[in-house]
Parts: C-alpha cells; structure tokens; sequence
C-alpha cells in the first residue's frame, strides 16, 4: 500500500479512494500525501 501512495501524487480521485481505505484500516497515511 505504500508503495501506491508515492503514484496517487497526481491523481485525486483515486487519492480519495484510498483515504477512505486508509480509515477503514486506521491509518493516518493520508496526512503524508495530503499535506
């Protein structure tokens, strides 16, 4: 799954895909490559 983030750089939608996957999985991930 990590190895995904670094691709999601520029594509949004599938950026919003896997956050709400982040949050299934309780992870914070998405602070990483959101901000």
């Amino acid at each position: 799954m990590s190895t995904q983030i670094l691709v999601l750089d520029d594509s949004p939608a599938i950026v919003d895909s896997i956050e709400m996957m982040m949050e299934l999985e309780g992870l914070t991930v998405a602070k990483f490559y959101k901000g």
